[in-house]
């Protein structure tokens, strides 16, 4: 029997063409792939798919072939929807893995971790700078006992560090007065000594320092952390907080 030379072309067509079906048909892509394997069954030589892995994966063949469950550490048959079991598998088939835990990441030790991505070292804030504590501040407060208008003065050191003399205030009779400014706000000295001098309206009464009546010398009051009040001609004057306060009473 003679073979001709496009007899053993054909032949041999047909065999590349049968190891290229062969190679096809064991190609696998997706996420199960690396848990499945493709087996023939030696009893019947059926395509058996066998999970090797705890993991649900699903088959998918294409068309004419069955998608079968291969649960986890088991095997499925694969059958054709009208011819049973399959013994040849043409083309790819997809294999999907289900409820695969993530991959942790291991986390490197500070010297594995490049310079540039290192967490910058932790500084601790600066202590807020302690506020100064501000001088006291004294306001004036004065009380009239008696029944005429008093004509009162003061000269204290300003919060500016200046001495000032005001015009008098008029406080009249049983009326007591927080002294302020000409502008309203509240006199006030950081200074402890200030000075006052005052007269009735009518002239019959006068608080003041030593000296004639009516040269009007102003009396000096001065209040010290041991003394809580000091007599100062007719007048009591009582440090409050950091008030200066006063009752003028007529004798």
């Amino acid at each position: 029997m003679s073979i001709t030379r496009a007899s053993i072309v054909l032949i041999s067509s047909l065999i590349l063409l049968g190891i290229a079906t062969a190679a096809k048909a064991q190609t696998c892509s997706g996420s199960g792939c690396q848990y499945i394997v493709l087996t023939k069954r030696e009893a019947d030589g059926c395509m058996v798919f066998v999970n090797k892995s705890p993991y649900r994966v699903t088959i998918r063949t294409g068309a004419g072939g069955h998608a079968p469950t291969v649960y986890g550490n088991s095997s499925a048959v694969l059958e054709s929807v009208f011819y049973g079991c399959m013994k040849n598998l043409l083309g790819t088939y997809t294999a999907t893995a289900h409820d695969v835990p993530p991959k942790k990441k291991v986390a490197q030790p500070e010297e594995a971790r490049p310079a540039e991505n290192r967490p910058a070292p932790r500084q601790r804030p600066a202590p807020a700078p302690q506020a100064e504590e501000a001088p006291e501040q004294y306001t004036f407060r004065v009380s009239n006992r008696c029944p005429s208008t008093i004509k009162f003065h003061l000269r204290y050191k300003e919060l500016g560090g200046e001495w000032r003399t005001l015009p008098p205030w008029k406080i009249y009779g049983y009326r007591h007065e927080t002294l302020k400014g000409l502008m309203g706000g509240l006199i006030a000295s950081e200074n402890s000594v200030a000075y006052f001098y005052a007269e009735s309206a009518d002239s019959n009464y006068e608080w003041s320092g030593e000296g004639e009546k009516g040269s009007r010398i102003f009396k000096r009051i001065q209040v010290r952390p041991e003394d809580s009040a000091l007599e100062v001609s007719f007048s009591r004057w009582t440090a409050r907080g950091n008030q200066f306060q006063t009752q003028l009473t007529c004798r």
